[in-house]
């Protein structure tokens, strides 16, 4: 599973529609990206044992 970071490149691009949240053109289509702070996508597997964690630039 993968969550982009707000370090990506791409973070600032396109129409932003709220915090970490842009509507990226793809394809010819809008398509909504969301871009994560390191750590927080982990209150999302609390209930998880995660097994490995990377952070990848």
């Amino acid at each position: 599973m993968n969550f982009p970071s707000t370090s990506d490149f791409r973070a600032n691009m396109g129409e932003k529609v709220r915090a970490g949240e842009y509507l990226q053109e793809e394809h010819g289509e809008k398509i909504l990206h969301s871009y994560f702070e390191e750590d927080e996508a982990d209150e999302f597997f609390d209930e998880f044992k995660v097994i490995y964690k990377e952070k990848r630039i």
